[in-house]
């Protein structure tokens, strides 16, 4: 499989839910992210290039909780067969700049690289 990232996968220090922004249902963990996009690990299938507006509630600069919504498009999804649960990589479309900046805060205060 070709890499198509252009930047280094994260994963944060803690677990965090993600939401559909629009139903606030959970739409399920996240597992790692970049300035691009995300992966997550969900109870249900997600719909192949489904695009859905996710709110990640971040931890700000203050530490409570900073809701961040994000519009994303599903660009893989599968079974995730050592868990019984479902991977979808869901990539950003077109972050704002005040919305790239909380996810480098995220990046660079609360996450480690993956090896």
């Amino acid at each position: 499989m070709v890499e198509r990232r252009t930047h280094q996968r994260r994963s944060l220090f803690y677990s965090l839910k993600v939401y559909n922004a629009d139903t606030l249902d959970q739409v399920g963990r996240l597992v790692d992210f970049t300035q691009e996009g995300l992966l997550l690990h969900s109870t249900e299938p997600v719909e192949l290039q489904q695009l859905i507006t996710l709110r990640i509630p971040f931890p700000s600069e203050s530490g409570k909780s900073q809701p961040l919504d994000l519009e994303a498009r599903c660009v893989w999804s599968r079974k995730d067969h050592g868990a019984g649960l479902f991977a979808a990589g869901f990539r950003f479309i077109n972050p704002t700049p005040d919305e790239r900046k909380i996810i480098q805060y995220v990046i660079d205060n609360h996450s480690r690289q993956q090896t």
